[in-house]
């Protein structure tokens, strides 16, 4: 695997994920992760994430002046990574209808359910939504911000747990500084 130029071809797909292709971001991110001890699964699966791009380098991001709110799609994985064991978590924040940030990344800590790596991963992307809509609001775009920015997860546990600011025994031992997401629907900065 020496002379195949597997970082090189890693490398520039992080860089297109990070700029211009969400699309590709989780696989980059995985792919980007076996730089140091890469086989031949790995070559083939970037080089299918290349044949990816090939076929779609028509596709590009939009928007559209009339859309004027922000919406956000989050979602996590559990247990994800079979080494360690930790989830994954991504998401995708859309302002006039395109997309202005995304991220997918492994969370710090394991999970002990699904429920909690998306409420998990819930927290962080409230935090990033908060900071891109002071960031807007800053800019002179205020009015992209009146509204609070709905974000959308599919676990119905995790958005409870959001949601209640109640004792939950079965979720006791979830890190309070994953409950941000309670104090910024409170304040109405976002809605799950």
């Amino acid at each position: 695997m020496e002379q195949i130029p597997y970082r090189q071809l890693a490398g520039g797909l992080i860089h297109l994920a990070n700029a211009t292709r969400p699309d590709i971001h989780f696989a980059a991110n995985l792919l980007s992760c076996f730089c140091s001890d890469s086989g031949s699964t790995h070559w083939k699966a970037a080089k299918r994430v290349h044949r990816y791009l090939k076929g779609t380098a028509n596709l590009g991001i939009s928007y559209v002046k009339q859309s004027q709110c922000m919406r956000c799609f989050v979602g996590a994985d559990w247990a994800g990574d079979t080494d360690k064991r930790k989830s994954s978590r991504g998401y995708l924040l859309l302002s006039a209808a395109g997309p202005m940030s995304w991220a997918t990344k492994k969370q710090k800590s394991v999970a002990s359910s699904i429920m909690e790596a998306e409420h998990m991963g819930l927290s962080e992307v409230t935090k990033e939504v908060i900071h891109m809509r002071r960031l807007i609001n800053s800019m002179g775009f205020g009015k992209l911000v009146e509204n609070r920015t709905v974000i959308f997860c599919e676990n119905q546990s995790a958005i409870h747990l959001s949601k209640n600011f109640v004792y939950h025994g079965r979720s006791k031992h979830i890190h309070t500084r994953y409950h941000f997401t309670r104090e910024a629907q409170h304040n109405n900065l976002i809605e799950i």
